[in-house]
């Protein structure tokens, strides 16, 4: 039921009992019956001008009229003071109000009806407009009061205009209250989960279960005192009457809190109804009276203002810290539990009222400063009794609050039974047989006397006491024991030694070994010493813990670890629940998987400093663990290693941790603050998944990838920021944290990502702050951009990594003392495929770096040469220079790799980068020798003392072997000399390359030069001012092919090293910069482009493609008929064939005066044309035409079989080699399409239009192998 404005103020002085609760600021009349004076004026809606800052404190109203309201048409509030006067009138009406104080006002609750709209203004801010009409009351919420109120004179403004011409009215009000809606009247005001139920017309809240809270929080509050007060009690085990009563006299969980400071509500049985309020229903009768045993009659009992509570608080305000208030519950424990709550306040006392509040207590704080308590305690009451002028007022706050929350009461009864336990442990160790442990009678003795000195002089808080206490009962169990110190000196005879002492083997629970023990000794231990609760393997030899020694001894509580120890198996300890501690030997390396998984006591672990391995689950759900060190030895957390530990709270990393792996810290919900070691490279998925108090992460510069999910539904993170280190995020590491709502990321290129930071949620009111450089890269990359608020931040990382394709415009403002490392990498982006960086740098900036690097592959060029990016590549529109240049360069080993560099290189500083590369070598070129006819002289191996100069190529190959296992590739970081030609890398400007001449008496061996890509990019070869051919090394097929710039859109690897001879004129080639990409597609070149490329010549040329092929590998030949072309070897036109130096690959090249030719221009009278099909073995190869040419047909004839076919994009010709060397058993013929080819007889023509297929769909002419033929549509086997 709504309770009036009246009952309210009953509620608040009668069940609150406390006049800070509300202030009625401005009176609303209706509600009161009571009339309210104002000054205003009445305005016609047509005509009318509204003055100029009406609404405004500083108006001069000296001029308007009183107003007496509530205002009102006589026929709808029959208590009006006024009339309303004629419609279609606006009013403009001001009231005064007077506050000496705000420090009870948190909330303002304006009241108001009106007809037609209304706008409201409290000291000039808009606080209430709505152009609808409002009948009844409504009430609005006005949460900041201490941005609109002052001291002194405020001035409540409101304006409503009637337009309907029928009914007018207004009336409105203002009241002051502590907290919003404390009566819990209606769904606003608090926040968290709760609900709200109604009986005996009194509306109340409540909630059942655990991990929930209702609270309200303030900003810009005072410090000092205050009292949250209520009405409240809770119920546990309300579904068994015996079970509560029982635990009748435990504290709830359920509590009142004001930030840190908490009190347990009532249980329903400290106070009994004597009359049966709750109607005969849903309670319990007590003791005489009644108690309620749901909440449904809860209301009942807290309208007639039982259940009172209250918690007291100093709060001191810090930086952006509010204060909170309210009831929560989070316990421990889960079992049935409701509470239910109403008449929520909360009051501040300054110093003055403070005073007067200790003044009332003294003899209590007397009495209890005179019994044992904490020396702080003791202190601070002391200090107040004798000086209490000079006590400030926070620490006569805490004074009064800790009195009245009975914290220091409860310190008192906490040091009475520290004494008790005292006494009880003094006791049994007067009381001991001859069975006992000496080290835990020494340690009883030992800790005996600390406890009594802490008594005597207050040193322990109340959690060391109840720790102390726990400890000394845990003695006296100990102190109880059978214990045996037994020396195996015989391997085996551990159960006789035992024997000789005992009757029984249950009868020992601690014993002491040393010596050797073997599989029966280990055997007795598992099976027979069944009562254990204590085992000291100290002086035990034993390296390797056997798997499973202590699988499932709960009762096992303490351990002492071999000296010796170095693994500890799978399961060894699990769930060993008895165990609270454990020390690791300094000498243990390994702990495997499951070894401690279930040890729901452990308090903490503390893990040596040698330890290397620790495995999968070896800690997992060891619920109670609070503490986790570790060492700078271990590299790697394992899977689920610390996974599902509820209480875990303090995680200490090392420096040398790199990887934390999936699901590492996963369910560990009282994890607060993760601070990541400067070596942390990689997260894993899910690793901290559902950490659902986590606020505070410090991610460490040096951090490359973070998981999917990890970290998944951690609720409480509010801002996180990521290093500049950082490259993969992954699908999304921050799912569901629902909270999250500012991210910085430090990182040049927006690290890759698939969905949004954080996933499943309303990206609605979240920010993002990256560095200005790259703020429209992030505006326009996947993830990243679904932000609807991105900003800049002044922020230059000192290193930065590219994975992607960025574009960077560098400013003129860049500062010239920046120097990042720079470096272009490649990893797997979510795919089984390698990405490569690339980087584009435009702008008018100066970019000086300390260390530029990136990555060149061309074994993964081998793996997947049908990627177009397998090369890292920089395409520089800007100025840019490094104090460092380095390439990471990877070779295949069972090919050579032609390469080249943009610098200068002295070979013996090349450095093996991956193990096992233990030989390698590098050659160059000597065109000379070829020229000279000495064409097996022609590669010359360098040493370490030689260089490798910037432009010129060469080849390496490595040879890796690990462990007698072959390696397929090898890793090389090739640094630049520090000279001249360091920086070529960064060059923005076209280059030219010198060609040498090289004469020689025959045309194919003269001029050859084996150079290389300048720039460290791709490069498109028709943008080079060239037209002879190129040739270049095929590493899929491990055999070289030549390329036309004028024919062919071949693109250079960023690195790639190729022969080209020098024509006799053309001394130079112009690489065009407008060459350079980024990945080797082709793009398609406008006529101007194209024209240069083709040199404009308008010869008409006709080019056939032509493949030999065996089941793997596939060379390439040329021929182009060109009536500009002569007969003779022409070196702008013409490439001679390199031949394999792999004997196994296939060769086709056409055949000419003694020349092999790899492309071969001539006239187009010349239209056969003899081919060498160099076959390495007896086996089927197969002859193809790459494209088919317009008006021509293009006819093999093979000698050998006497037979023609046409070669088209069906057709292949398939034969079976009987030598290895085939010289001019082939001809191709060129023939116009309507000229027949009278050589085919008519015979041959019909075998033609059999139509036979291979299974994969390539015609050709015949089969040459056993399988399944498709002809006429029809399956036939060859067999």
């Amino acid at each position: 039921m709504k309770k009036s404005f009246l009952m309210m103020l009953v509620a608040t002085s009668v069940c609150c009992n406390d006049t800070k609760a509300q202030k009625v600021l401005l009176q609303s009349g209706q509600t009161s019956q009571q009339q309210w004076t104002g000054v205003g004026i009445q305005l016609p809606i047509d005509g009318g001008v509204i003055p100029e800052g009406w609404y405004k404190t500083n108006f001069q109203e000296k001029e308007w009229n009183t107003i007496h309201g509530p205002l009102s048409t006589n026929n709808k509030w029959p208590n009006y003071q006024s009339p309303w006067g004629d419609n279609n009138t606006t009013y403009l009406v001001r009231r005064h109000f007077n506050i000496e104080s705000l420090n009870n006002i948190n909330v303002l609750e304006f009241y108001c009806v009106h007809d037609d709209g209304c706008e409201a203004y409290l000291n000039d801010s808009l606080i209430y407009s709505s152009s609808a009409v409002v009948s009844n009351y409504a009430k609005t919420n006005i949460y900041n009061v201490r941005n609109l109120l002052k001291t002194g004179d405020n001035v409540l403004a409101v304006k409503v205009s009637d337009t309907g011409g029928r009914d007018a009215y207004m009336d409105f009000g203002l009241i002051g209250t502590s907290l919003a809606n404390s009566f819990f009247d209606y769904n606003d005001g608090w926040k968290g989960s709760y609900d709200r139920s109604t009986y005996d017309n009194n509306t109340q809240a409540h909630k059942y279960g655990k991990n929930w809270t209702c609270e309200q929080s303030f900003t810009n509050m005072a410090a000092g005192l205050y009292k949250l007060s209520a009405n409240a009690c809770g119920l546990n085990y309300y579904n068994d009457n015996n079970e509560a009563i029982a635990h009748k006299d435990n504290p709830l969980d359920q509590k009142l809190f004001i930030g840190k400071d908490e009190v347990s509500i009532p249980s329903v049985f400290s106070e009994i109804a004597e009359t049966d309020i709750y109607n005969g229903s849903y309670r319990w009768e007590y003791n005489g009276g009644y108690v309620p045993s749901s909440y449904n009659r809860v209301p009942a009992a807290l309208k007639r203002n039982m259940y009172q509570t209250e918690v007291w608080s100093y709060y001191e305000p810090k930086e952006s810290e509010s204060l909170t208030a309210g009831i929560h519950c989070y316990p421990n424990s889960d079992i049935d539990r409701w509470a239910a709550w109403d008449n929520m306040s909360l009051s501040y006392y300054t110093e003055e009222e403070v005073n007067v509040l200790l003044n009332s207590i003294v003899d209590d704080l007397t009495d209890l400063v005179s019994k044992p308590m904490s020396k702080n305690y003791k202190e601070m009451i002391q200090k107040y009794l004798e000086q209490k002028s000079s006590v400030d007022y926070a620490t006569k706050s805490r004074i009064y609050a800790f009195t009245k929350n009975n914290v220091f009461a409860e310190n008192i009864i906490a040091y009475e039974k520290l004494y008790q336990s005292y006494q009880m442990l003094a006791d049994s160790i007067s009381n001991l047989d001859n069975f006992v442990s000496p080290a835990t009678i020494e340690e009883a003795n030992n800790f005996k006397a600390e406890v009594l000195a802490a008594h005597e002089t207050g040193a322990y808080t109340n959690e060391e006491v109840e720790t102390a206490i726990q400890k000394m009962n845990r003695l006296m169990e100990r102190l109880s024991y059978t214990y045996l110190d037994i020396s195996v000196d015989v391997p085996g005879s551990l159960g006789d030694s035992i024997l000789k002492y005992v009757e029984n083997f249950i009868d020992v629970k601690s014993i002491k070994l040393s010596g050797t023990l073997n599989a029966d000794d280990i055997t007795t231990i598992q099976t027979r010493l069944t009562s254990l609760r204590e085992i000291d393997l100290a002086d035990v030899n034993m390296k390797d813990l056997p798997n499973k020694l202590f699988y499932q001894r709960s009762a096992i509580e303490l351990i002492k670890l071999p000296k010796n120890s170095v693994t500890i198996g799978e399961y060894a300890f699990y769930q060993c629940n008895g165990l609270k501690n454990i020390d690791f030997p300094s000498t243990l390396n390994t702990i495997k998987e499951n070894a401690f998984a279930g040890c729901n006591n452990l308090q903490e672990v503390i893990l040596p400093e040698k330890l290397s391995s620790l495995e999968g689950y070896a800690f997992y759900s060891c619920d109670n663990i609070k503490k986790v060190k570790l060492p700078a030895s271990l590299a790697s957390i394992s899977p689920y290693a610390f996974g599902d530990i509820y209480n875990l709270t303090d995680i200490e990393f090392a420096e040398g941790l790199t990887r934390i792996e999936e699901h590492a810290f996963s369910d560990c919900p009282s994890v607060k603050t993760i601070k990541f070691p400067t070596t942390l490279s990689y997260i894993g998925n899910n690793a901290f998944y559902k950490n659902k108090a986590l606020t505070d992460i410090l991610f460490n510069e040096g951090l490359y990838q973070i998981g999917d999910n990890a970290f998944y539904h951690c609720d409480a993170l509010k801002e996180i920021t990521l290093p500049s280190s950082l490259v993969l995020a992954n699908s999304s590491p921050f799912d569901h944290c629902d909270n999250l709502v500012k991210v910085t990321c430090l990182s040049i290129e927006p690290p890759y990502m698939t969905d949004q930071i954080p996933y499943g949620c309303d990206m609605a009111g979240r920010e993002l702050y990256v560095p200005a450089l790259s703020i429209n890269t992030y505006k326009q990359t996947t993830g990243w951009d679904k932000f609807p608020t991105i900003k800049p931040i002044d922020y230059l990382p000192e290193n930065f990594t590219v994975l992607s394709n960025l574009k960077l415009t560098l400013p003129e403002t860049i500062p010239a003392d920046y120097k990042p490392n720079v470096a272009l990498i490649h990893d797997k982006k979510g795919s089984n495929y390698y990405n490569y960086g690339s980087l584009t740098v435009n702008g008018a900036g100066t970019l000086s770096m300390n260390n530029f690097s990136l990555i060149w592959d061309p074994n993964w060029d081998y793996n997947n040469n049908n990627r177009n990016q397998n090369f890292c590549s920089l395409v520089n529109n800007s100025h840019l220079r490094a104090d460092s240049v380095s390439v990471q360069f990877f070779t295949r080993n069972d090919r050579w790799t032609f390469v080249t560099f943009p610098f200068d290189v002295k070979v013996s500083e090349i450095q093996p980068t991956e193990a096992g590369t233990t030989n390698w070598v590098i050659r160059k070129y000597d065109g000379a020798k070829r020229a000279a006819g000495e064409v097996n002289k022609t590669w010359i191996r360098l040493n370490g003392d030689d260089i490798l100069n910037a432009g010129e190529g060469y080849i390496i190959q490595g040879s890796r072997y690990i462990e007698n296992s072959w390696k397929d590739f090898s890793g090389f970081k090739v640094k630049a000399i520090n000279n001249a030609r360091k920086n070529n890398i960064f060059t923005s400007n076209n280059i030219d390359v010198t060609l040498n001449e090289y004469q020689s008496e025959f045309a194919h061996n003269r001029g050859w030069n084996l150079i290389g890509n300048p720039y460290p990019c791709y490069y498109d070869t028709r943008y080079m001012d060239f037209t002879a051919p190129i040739t270049v090394w095929n590493i899929k097929n491990n055999t070289y092919v030549a390329y036309s710039p004028v024919d062919d859109s071949y693109i250079l690897c960023p690195g790639e090293a190729f022969f080209v001879q020098c024509p006799v004129d053309k001394k130079v080639i112009n690489f065009d910069k407008n060459g350079r990409q980024t990945n080797r597609t082709a793009r398609t070149l406008d006529v101007q482009t194209m024209a240069k490329a083709n040199n404009l010549n308008e010869a008409k040329r006709i080019v056939v493609n032509l493949t030999l092929s065996d089941d793997k590998n596939t060379d390439y030949t040329r021929i182009v008929f060109n009536d500009q072309s002569s007969m003779d070897y022409e070196m702008d036109k013409d490439a001679n064939k390199f031949i394999s130096p792999d004997a196994s690959v296939p060769q086709l090249y056409s055949y000419h005066n003694n020349v092999n030719y790899a492309i071969n221009e001539r006239p187009l009278s010349e239209n056969a044309v003899t081919l060498y099909a160099k076959t390495p073995s007896k086996a089927i190869y197969t002859i193809a035409l790459q494209k088919e040419i317009d008006g021509y047909k293009i006819v093999l004839e093979d000698k050998a079989l006497n037979k023609r076919v046409v070669l088209d994009s069906e057709t292949a010709y398939m034969f079976n080699a009987s030598s290895v060397e085939n010289p001019n058993r082939f001809i191709l013929y060129l023939q116009r399409e309507t000229t027949s080819i009278d050589s085919v007889n008519e015979d041959e023509e019909k075998e033609n239009t059999k139509e036979i297929y291979t299974i994969s769909g390539m015609k050709v002419s015949e089969p040459l192998s056993k399988g399944i033929y498709i002809q006429n549509g029809k399956k036939i086997v060859i067999k």
